[in-house]
């Protein structure tokens, strides 16, 4: 058994060859309930009648498989499958599951198994659904595919479908079925054949009738046979082995061999019956005639001992032995289990007494065809007898013809033979004329001179060449000394035309480039010659590399000239070579490098460009092509050169120039700039267009090959950029040193000052790489990632830097808060502070200073646009320490304002008259809120930020002050009215010393705010008439409005603080977190509750103002 495949079982019962046309459907009187459903071929009827029998069936089936009805292998035949369904959470699933009977027994079984059914008719669906509530059921059809995902299920079964599904069907419903199933499941068929031995008169009529019915809707008569063929044909293109069909194949006995004979008799009975809708009409008679012959059935079986098939005998692979000792030993599934030799031996005999008696019943019914053959036996000798003569005469002459033949076939090869040697001197003249008119041809454009000579000249000894490789002249007198003389002209024209070609590279004239290279194309020759040309370039360039990076010349070359200057001067002696002098002697041999790097460089792209331009008159290709193809492997020129000259830096000038590396680079960028001048500079006025485009084209291309010798300065690139990353990240490490284990955490904090000075060494740091390599985009691009994560990592730190304790929001209160000073955490969160806003400042100077020189860059590169992830990280890191610090602090400053509600406002004039100072709580707001302009916000230098978060501070105070004044009650007197409006004033007059920093004044600073609080000086005097004037209360807020109706209204109208049992501070952090609707809601509540109260109290009226 193979593993991680869905597993096949199939089971075939019967078999028998018949057929017989069927009748319309139209034409059938149905008096069953059948399914009903669209493209179902299924021909039995879906009543309580039919379900009946297929739960009959089910233990039929048990019965022949030999499963004991009462163990819990319930109907799950195959042994494998058994095993697999102990694991708990397993899914079964049953095709045609009809009322859910048997997914019943395997429940009941595998109780940790999840049950699923399909089935065509909704209606059978229905009650299966009731009948088994805690499976699952779907109506579907099998034929038009299942709606489940692949690999759902772990065990899947589907019985007795063989008068549903047509036979071209099955094969595609197998692979539904596997679709559908887990890697490593069971997939269990149960199907018989429609046929049966031993058959009397009745049982054959009616299952002709069967068969006619079965050919009328193609379904198939030996599906059980069939079965394993529908299965390989479904896994033929699927990673599922044939081995891992398991099949077991049975016989049924019809009313005989004891019960099993019984129950299998009285299931194919009641099936017939079932199927009397159809067959009554097909035979051609009444349903009572029909029914009769039903119940004929039984003794008929029996006395005729039906059996379904004689299947193991006709296996080609039939052995007598093996057959006996299977009966003798009747493993299980075997159709002997359980039985005797003797009734076995008997079941043998009666076997072959029914064969006995059929052959002879056949050799009765036919003996008049077995005696004519026997009789046409004479006529068919004499007919052999005349075709062995004609045989034997076409043998005759085809020995006559053959001779004939093959002497007239050896004249022809004779004569044959002799022309063809007649043919090949004539070819050796011809071709012996041919050398002869070339040489002398040779010869006279020799004597021309001059380049166009020189070139015909070549085009003869290619012609030459290709003469003799075509045909051997050598061993002819008159030849051999021609042949010698042709290899000394031919080495006189590559020696004339290479010193041509190496005029034109020298003074880069292409006309004469162009001549020379003509010359090698005409002997056949222009790859090679091209290749060793850029070779010798290249041989060149290596020799000065190896030279200008040679430390050993190098530091002999500044010994000697020392020694020079030391002359005259006993005693004076070189120990070493300073560091600076050694790399400015270096940098001064790089230079001289560039320039032959220039020169020849400049050879190699004229060299192409003149073989780019150059073509084949008649096929038209260019030069290039093919030396391209012939010996540059599909490369380039250009390409070749400069990955061969990147391949030499990297090897020669790795330890050289280290740290140097965008200097190096500079050097290169100088050199493509001169190149790129030499290019455009080398245009005729008469260019056209068309030309120049092609020669651009030609030049970026050229430029973009020579990128390679950038990529082999890669690992120079990132050795800078290692040791830049270092430079940027000393200021950050610096700013946090890495603290001891017995270090405090604010000890090991930086002071308010040193932040920004570290701050300072980083910028200038991140302005200096940015300056040192903004001439390149391809270097510039990674210094920005480095800037990015040194910045990063700064705001890190910053972060985890920030103190979090109790003491960054208190604010001294009473006669402490003149002397106290801000709290050692304090201070350190306004150092993080002003740190990360002057970092962020200054990132945004550096962006926007090289972005003011964008030109600069290639490509229109900026470095904002990698920054700006890193400096928005680091504002929201300023914005979340500034706004926790200010809110902490304003929260302490609430805590003083609610103190309003401890104060007296409904005292008599008499009282008032002899108390005019002011409420203590102003008195407290104002030392806080001066301790924090002094002690906080005067340390943030953060800019316009600062001024906002002064605003803010203001903002919240006032509109807090508001709701909590608007909830004083009783405010009935004009007294308290007046102390609280002098209150008010006071406020007025705290918050414009707070704001005074910012230059602003207090209206606008505070907008809206300032306006509410005026007009609510005003509202406390109003009548109620006048209260509802909008222009009295559009400034104030909602709810502030309604919080002072409810208190000039009758005490019985609560307010939240009461009706719900809240705090006034409590009341107002629910304030902050809803909205203005959310609060009109709420107060609508304590008007319904005051409502209530009336009704309750029955009264009859409600009372809209109360006079005290």
């Amino acid at each position: 058994m193979v593993e991680n495949q869905p597993k096949a079982v199939s089971s075939d019962l019967s078999k028998q060859e018949s057929l017989q046309p069927a009748i319309s459907i139209d034409a059938v009187d149905f008096t069953r309930q059948y399914h009903g459903v669209k493209d179902s071929d299924y021909i039995l009827p879906s009543d309580v009648g039919e379900q009946a029998r297929l739960e009959q069936q089910i233990l039929v089936l048990k019965k022949l498989f030999i499963i004991d009805c009462d163990s819990k292998s319930s109907d799950v035949v195959c042994e494998g499958a058994r095993e697999l369904l102990d694991t708990p959470g397993q899914k079964v699933l049953d095709i045609g599951c009809a009322n859910g009977w048997w997914l019943n027994s395997v429940g009941k079984a595998y109780p940790a198994a999840e049950l699923y059914g399909v089935d065509l008719a909704p209606s059978v669906v229905e009650a299966a659904t009731q009948y088994l509530p805690q499976a699952k059921f779907f109506a579907e059809n099998v034929v038009t595919g299942l709606s489940f995902d692949d690999n759902t299920f772990d065990y899947v079964h589907q019985r007795y479908l063989v008068f549903g599904l047509p036979k071209n069907q099955y094969p595609a419903v197998i692979r539904e079925l596997i679709r559908v199933t887990k890697s490593g499941g069971w997939i269990e068929l149960v199907e018989p054949d429609v046929n049966t031995f031993n058959a009397g008169p009745v049982d054959k009529q009616l299952t002709t009738a069967v068969h006619g019915l079965i050919a009328y809707r193609e379904l198939d008569k030996s599906l059980g046979s069939n079965l394993e063929n529908h299965i390989i044909e479904a896994i033929k293109d699927t990673n599922i082995h044939t081995d891992n069909i398991k099949k077991s194949t049975i016989s049924l006995p019809y009313n005989w061999d004891g019960p099993i004979g019984e129950m299998v008799a009285r299931d194919f009975k009641e099936a017939y019956g079932n199927m009397e809708d159809y067959l009554h009409k097909q035979l051609g008679i009444t349903r009572e005639e029909y029914r009769n012959l039903v119940d004929s059935l039984f003794n008929e079986w029996k006395s005729f001992k039906t059996f379904s098939k004689y299947k193991d005998f006709l296996l080609d692979s039939f052995d007598a032995t093996e057959y006996a000792n299977r009966i003798i030993q009747t493993p299980d599934g075997n159709e002997f289990h359980r039985t005797d030799i003797a009734s076995a031996l008997a079941k043998l005999s009666l076997s072959i007494d029914h064969l006995n008696k059929e052959l002879h019943d056949q050799v009765a019914t036919h003996y008049e065809d077995l005696l004519q053959q026997v009789a046409n036996l004479d006529v068919l000798e004499t007919s052999l007898e005349s075709i062995r003569d004609g045989i034997n005469t076409v043998n005759s002459s085809f020995g006559r013809v053959k001779t004939k033949i093959r002497e007239m076939y050896q004249q022809i090869k004779d004569q044959t033979d002799e022309l063809e040697l007649v043919q090949a001197g004539t070819d050796m003249l011809r071709h012996i004329q041919r050398f002869f008119a070339l040489t002398r041809r040779l010869e006279v454009y020799l004597n021309e001179g001059g380049s166009p000579g020189l070139s015909q000249a070549a085009g003869c000894v290619k012609e030459i060449e290709m003469l003799l490789a075509e045909v051997d002249l050598t061993g002819i007198e008159i030849v051999d000394p021609e042949i010698v003389k042709l290899g000394s002209l031919k080495a006189s024209i590559i020696s004339q035309g290479s010193k041509e070609l190496e005029e034109g590279l020298k003074s880069q004239n292409q006309v004469v480039i162009a001549s020379g290279l003509q010359i090698f194309y005409n002997l056949g020759e222009i790859s090679k010659k091209t290749k060793y040309i850029v070779d010798e370039f290249l041989t060149t360039i290596n020799k000065e590399i190896q030279s200008a990076l040679n430390v050993q010349t190098l530091s002999k070359e500044i010994k000697e000239k020392h020694a020079q200057t030391a002359q005259g001067k006993k005693g004076v002696e070189i120990v070493n070579v300073s560091g600076l002098e050694y790399t400015s002697n270096l940098w001064k041999r790089l230079e001289s490098l560039m320039d032959i790097l220039y020169e020849n460089t400049i050879k190699c792209y004229n060299l192409e460009r003149v073989l780019s331009r150059k073509r084949d008159p008649l096929t038209q290709a260019a030069y290039i092509d093919q030396i391209v193809e012939d010996d540059m492997n599909g490369v380039h020129i250009v390409k070749y050169y400069w990955k061969s000259v990147s391949q030499m830096f990297e090897k020669e000038i790795r330890t050289a120039v280290k740290f140097g590396y965008p200097k190096l680079l500079r050097l290169f960028h100088d050199l493509f700039s001169r190149l790129n001048i030499i290019n455009t500079s080398s245009l005729n006025p008469s260019t056209t267009q068309n030309q120049i485009k092609n020669l651009e084209n030609t030049w970026t291309k050229n430029f973009a090959e020579s990128t390679i010798l950038l990529k082999a300065l890669a690992s120079f690139e990132t050795a800078y950029l290692r040791e830049s990353l270092a430079r940027l990240l000393d200021p950050v490490n610096q700013a946090f040193p890495e603290k001891s284990a017995s270090s405090s955490s604010l000890s090991s904090r930086p002071g308010p000052t040193s932040g920004r000075d570290n701050v300072e060494k980083l910028l200038r740091a991140i302005s200096r790489e940015f300056e040192i390599s903004k001439f390149d985009t391809h270097l510039f691009k990674p210094v920005i990632k480095n800037a990015q994560k040194a910045v990063n990592m700064y705001t890190m730190r910053s972060e985890h830097s920030v103190a979090a304790d109790s003491s960054v929001f208190n604010v001294p209160s009473g006669s402490g808060t003149t002397a106290a000073s801000a709290t050692p955490s304090q201070m350190v969160n306004i150092d993080v502070i002003n740190s990360l806003w002057a970092l962020a400042d200054g990132i945004w100077n550096i962006v926007e200073d090289f972005e003011s020189h964008q030109d600069e860059l290639e490509d229109g590169f900026a470095s904002g646009g990698l920054l700006n992830e890193s400096i928005d990280a680091v504002q929201k890191l300023v914005q979340s320490v500034a706004e926790s610090l200010i809110a902490g602090i304003t929260r302490d400053v609430e805590l003083t304002m609610v103190k309003i509600h401890k104060e007296d406002f409904n005292r008599s004039s008499k009282v008032a008259a002899n108390d005019q100072s002011l409420s203590q709580y102003v008195i407290e707001v104002g030392s806080k809120l001066r301790w924090v302009q002094r002690e906080i916000m005067s340390r943030l230098y953060c800019g316009d930020d600062t001024k906002e978060w002064y605003k803010a501070v203001g903002t919240r105070l006032i509109d807090f002050f508001l709701r909590q004044a608007s909830l004083i009650r009783p405010l009935n007197t004009e007294v308290g009215k007046l102390k609280l409006t002098t209150d008010m004033t006071q406020l007025e007059f705290i918050l414009n010393q707070w704001i005074s920093p910012t230059s602003l004044k207090l209206d606008v600073a505070m907008g809206s705010s300032y306006k509410a609080l005026r007009s609510f000086r005003q509202l406390l005097f109003l009548d109620m008439s006048q209260v509802a004037a909008t222009h009295h209360t559009a400034d104030i807020p909602k709810v502030v409005v309604a919080h002072h109706l409810i208190v000039r209204a009758h005490p019985l109208i609560h307010l939240p603080i009461t009706a719900f049992g809240w705090t006034e501070l409590g009341y107002s952090d629910w304030l902050d977190v809803h909205s203005e609707d959310d609060a009109v809601k709420l107060l609508g509540q304590c008007l319904n509750m005051y409502m209530d109260d009336v009704r309750k109290q029955g009264g009859r009226e409600y009372r809209v103002e109360f006079v005290a």
